[in-house]
């Protein structure tokens, strides 16, 4: 930090100082502008000139943003990608505010996240490579063994099938309980419990103690968070649109209703072309 800067600069006595931050180009982004310029501009800060897209000059292959902060009144020019400009906001804009943008509450209820599962030892897949998912052989022995396990595995996709895959095809399964206590999980599917037992339950034991991870740890049969709005949002619908949290382009697709949405997909109870048209826009 540099704590002296000329008159032609600043305005006004109270000056307190400036700085000069280069930053990946997501500082003016997210939860990194909410906790950092957001903040600054908020609490005496102001930006006079900031370059959103630099290229770094090195070898390493890296866009970086360059911005400049000072404490109390300016009253040079503003400059933004090197144009004068009247201000520039957290967001790395020339006008608007800093804070973030006011939340719609018409738009409540018409999106959700996935379910968020917390243990592999759930699953059912053949390219896991950590060896903690099950196989989907066993998948089929469990169901010929008892046909009512078929009742709680579920087709489970994410974002890398939508991203990866040309029909989005999942491969992966899922056993899902939902809200069920131990007694009712373990009284109807004993076999699915034993499994989620032995692969989940150890994992879910070494979890933060703190309110949220007790609360896992001691539910270890259900999922980290279950999505209980999702689910109940789509009981009754065929198909839904969906899209990955990730990902470089933004594509949306429509998946059936009867699976279970990994976290890394955001879902939206909505089946019509009209809607995948707008969205897709």
């Amino acid at each position: 930090m540099k704590n002296t800067f000329s008159s032609g600069h600043a305005g006004g006595e109270g000056f307190g100082g400036c700085f000069g931050l280069i930053a990946t180009n997501t500082i003016g982004q997210g939860d990194t502008r909410s906790t950092g310029l957001r903040w600054i501009c908020n609490h005496g800060g102001q930006i006079y000139q900031a370059q959103r897209r630099f290229k770094w000059p090195g070898q390493a292959a890296v866009v970086v943003s360059v911005v400049n902060v000072m404490k109390g009144d300016y009253a040079g020019t503003r400059i933004l990608d090197n144009k004068p400009v009247q201000s520039i906001t957290a967001f790395l804009f020339h006008r608007g505010s800093h804070d973030n943008p006011a939340t719609l509450k018409a738009n409540t209820g018409k999106s959700f996240v996935g379910s968020y599962v917390l243990g592999m030892g759930f699953t059912f897949d053949d390219t896991d490579t950590k060896g903690v998912a099950n196989s989907i052989a066993e998948m089929h022995r469990l169901i010929e063994q008892n046909p009512k396990n078929a009742e709680r595995i579920f087709p489970y996709i994410g974002g890398e099938e939508i991203n990866t895959s040309p029909t989005h095809a999942h491969h992966r399964y899922v056993i899902n309980f939902g809200d069920m206590t131990e007694d009712e999980a373990r009284t109807g599917w004993p076999d699915l419990m034993k499994l989620v037992e032995e692969k989940v339950k150890p994992e879910r034991m070494k979890l933060k103690d703190n309110s949220v991870g007790r609360k896992r740890a001691e539910c270890w049969w259900q999922y980290g968070s279950s999505a209980k709005q999702l689910y109940a949002a789509i009981a009754n619908l065929d198909r839904v649109l969906a899209i990955a949290r990730v990902g470089q382009q933004g594509s949306f697709t429509f998946l059936s209703s009867l699976m279970t949405f990994s976290e890394q997909l955001i879902v939206f109870p909505l089946r019509g072309y009209d809607y995948f048209a707008i969205l897709q826009s």
